[in-house]
């Protein structure tokens, strides 16, 4: 029976350990989802966020880059030099 968090007693997909596990929406092996213990979780999720994290940086350096490219074809030929 699962507590009200969802976590059932069962065996961590990451670090093999038998707790307190929940099933989250990572279909890493066929479309059971992937059992995780509440450590493990952590993990993953900050891995997640980390993530978005690096990708939202690297979309603001593009537009940044694309500003910067922008303004200098401008005054390349504003000035002749293109």
């Amino acid at each position: 029976m699962a507590d009200r968090y969802g976590y059932v007693k069962g065996k961590c997909y990451i670090c093999k350990e038998e707790e307190l596990v929940r099933c989250k929406n990572l279909y890493t092996i066929g479309s059971e989802g992937t059992d995780l213990c509440i450590n493990c979780e952590m993990i993953v999720v900050k891995f997640v966020r980390d993530l978005a994290v690096k990708a939202t940086q690297a979309k603001i350096k593009r537009i940044k880059q694309r500003k910067i490219d922008k303004d200098f074809n401008n005054r390349c030929r504003k000035h002749g030099l293109c």
